[in-house]
């Protein structure tokens, strides 16, 4: 452990020199960007030798704050989920070079920055509550100062005190599950925690609900979510792709954590789980479909894929309820592999759509078209991130849903009722969350690449530079990468869940009993993208020969002489059926301006989508504690001597307790 605390070092060492580089931007963002990388490197040596080898000592050294103690450690579960930091944290560096240069600020940016990377990659080896609280707390400060860098915007302010806020309720509930837990078992070391010791039901459903309210605010769990499509936007598209692809997944590991404390895992648990990543699933790619933010667009997709691994999760609970170590496989390793997956597909995206919005200056869908033309190689790689995060072959998006189906597909082979509804509910959710997801997707490629520019733009775009390039490239290869090469990740997915799950050897012989199909459909897989490659460099070949030259031309007319860009669908006429299909869950609200007159000079039409969720519960609930607290403004009067009075007769009251005790 001593090297992955010497890599988190350099890390925050990277942060700490940016900082004091303050007025000069372009060595502030290399130098940090620089201990990045080196920082990642270091900390890969102890992560693979725990996935691959004989694992890390742990490190234990005392300290003065009460109650806790610096304890570190790795296991598999840890160093799993730290891939996703090891992967996007480097490339998100990287691509801020490029990105800030024409903004301001850059050193601070990157001391938060590094110190959200740091705080992660803490979090995950944490192993005394204290200090896991500790981390946690930096982790969502940091995370806030980088979602609020356009700080000037009124809107990005509001988004980060919708951020904090939910964040901090989140912590609420975490301060309540350790306080609970460590009273059961005597202790706030994980080891302690983690000892055998009978929980009655009703403490264990406690501490379920509490966990999942925690870790489930940062991880954007349907209907803790709210934040998700507020914060993405704002914040800087390198910060949003380390936010989607890698923080809310630090909510999933404390879920999955938070099981090895509870101990035996009630089949309502994973009903819970299972229910909230269905219908977090659907709810999250049927309100992307009705965004014009593209930034939004993919945080409500995120809300999405962390419902697929809700299912995953909430499968294999009840796995081990049931007793069925082939779901629990099946269930746990899907969900595993999805966080990995989703870090770098949604990274890729979140890279791409930052890259559309730093050349246009617009995230609105509805004035962008025609971008293939002009940022040919972005529109390209945008493509590959969509075709992965659909769930289509040969990309990795295709296998972690693949196992969760297969989970379904195990569980239906039972003759249990309980397992043929579970089956049912995986099955059907999944087909219907694929098949949204995949018009979705085709949306935003459709209408943002293809077709013409729908309004004048205030420069000619271009595909970005190398600093912006690089990481794009690397994680459109890893996606296919992952997905290719799928049966090579199986075991190392089995070994992770045992923290969880328990050290059962069946879990790898039924990790094992997948391997063959997912080699066929590897081969199929390779052997797409070969035809295609031969394909086209025949076709160059060909071409070259016969001097033929591409040409372009018009958008077909749909038989016009003369055809407008205001006769191309808009991002709300292509998925007008969907978003009618689906009005209950939307809400969508229409602002209409009619012409008038013989001889009208303007008429509009606008759809607006406001999140139902946040509308009909969050703003009535925050009106009435803002109500509430305005009762206690008697209490702020100026009077300094009142205060001086009020912390008095409050240290009073703590130390009569405290003797009481």
């Amino acid at each position: 452990m001593w090297t992955f605390l010497i890599g988190c070092s350099v890390i925050e060492l990277g942060g700490l020199f940016a900082l004091l580089l303050l007025k000069r931007e372009k060595a502030a963002r290399l130098i940090a960007t620089l201990f990045t990388v080196a920082g990642c490197a270091v900390v890969a040596v102890p992560v693979f030798q725990t996935l691959f080898g004989d694992g890390t000592a742990p490190v234990q050294l005392p300290w003065h704050l009460p109650l806790g103690e610096f304890h570190m450690g790795m296991d598999v579960l840890s160093a799993f989920f730290t891939l996703p930091v090891l992967i996007l944290a480097p490339l998100s560096s990287i691509y801020g070079v490029g990105y800030l240069k024409k903004h301001k600020g850059s050193g601070a940016h990157y001391f938060f920055l590094n110190t959200l990377v740091t705080a992660m990659l803490l979090l995950l080896c944490a192993k005394n509550a204290i200090l896991f609280l500790m981390v946690w707390e930096i982790m969502a400060i940091s995370s806030f100062f980088l979602v609020t860098f356009d700080d000037h915007l009124q809107s990005v302010r509001a988004a980060g005190w919708t951020y904090m806020i939910a964040t901090h309720v989140g912590m609420m509930a975490l301060l309540a599950f350790f306080a609970v837990l460590s009273h059961q078992k005597g202790g706030f070391d994980f080891a302690a925690l983690t000892a055998d010791g009978e929980l009655s039901p009703g403490v264990s459903s406690l501490l379920f609900v509490l966990a999942l309210v925690g870790f489930g605010s940062k991880a954007g769990i349907f209907p803790l979510h709210i934040w998700l499509p507020e914060a993405h936007p704002a914040a800087p598209s390198h910060v949003s792709a380390l936010m989607s692809g890698v923080m809310i997944k630090m909510g999933i590991y404390g879920l999955m954590r938070s099981l090895t404390f509870i101990g035996e895992v009630h089949a309502s648990f994973g009903w819970s789980v299972l229910a909230l990543g269905g219908l977090g699933g659907v709810v999250g790619i049927v309100s992307s479909l009705a965004q014009h933010d593209i930034k939004r667009m993919l945080a409500y997709s995120s809300v999405e894929n962390i419902g697929i691994v809700c299912m995953g999760l909430g499968a294999g609970m009840l796995g081990m309820a049931f007793q069925n170590p082939a779901l629990v496989a099946l269930g746990f390793g899907g969900a595993l592999l999805h966080v990995l997956n989703h870090s770098v597909f949604k990274g890729l995206l979140f890279l791409c759509a930052g890259a559309v919005v730093h050349e246009t200056g617009t995230k609105e869908m509805n004035h962008l078209g025609g971008l293939m033309k002009k940022m040919p190689f972005i529109a390209a790689f945008f493509i590959v991130g969509a075709v992965a995060a659909s769930a289509l072959p040969p990309f990795n998006g295709f296998v972690s849903e693949f196992l969760i189906y297969f989970a379904g597909v195990q569980s239906a082979m039972t003759k249990d009722v309980s397992s043929i509804v579970l089956a049912a509910a995986v099955l059907t959710s999944l087909a219907l969350i694929g098949g949204l997801a995949a018009a979705s997707f085709t949306r935003v490629a459709g209408m943002v690449f293809l077709g013409e520019p729908r309004v004048p733009l205030k420069q000619v775009p271009k595909d970005p530079g190398w600093a912006m390039k690089m990481p794009i490239v690397f994680l459109a290869l890893m996606a296919l990468a992952l997905g290719v090469a799928s049966p090579l990740l199986i075991q190392t997915v089995a070994d992770a869940q045992l923290p969880v799950t328990g050290a059962d050897a069946t879990l790898r012989v039924v990790a094992g009993d997948i391997v063959p199909s997912l080699n066929g459909i590897s081969l199929v897989g390779v052997a797409v993208i070969v035809i295609f490659a031969i394909i086209a460099v025949l076709y160059r070949l060909i071409a070259h020969r016969k001097s033929v030259a591409l040409t372009r031309g018009p958008v077909w007319d749909c038989g016009y002489a003369k055809p407008s860009v205001r006769m191309q669908y808009t991002p709300s006429s292509f998925s007008a059926p969907l978003n009618q299909m689906f009005q209950p869950l939307l809400g969508t609200r229409t602002a209409l301006s009619r012409p008038s007159g013989y001889f009208p000079k303007s008429g509009a039409f606008e759809t607006i989508v406001s999140d139902r969720v946040k509308d009909m519960f969050y703003a009535p609930l925050f009106r009435l504690v803002a109500r509430v607290l305005l009762l206690f403004r008697i209490l702020q009067h100026g009077h300094v001597h009142i205060y001086v009075i009020y912390v008095a007769a409050t240290l009073i009251t703590l130390l009569l307790v405290t003797a009481g005790n």
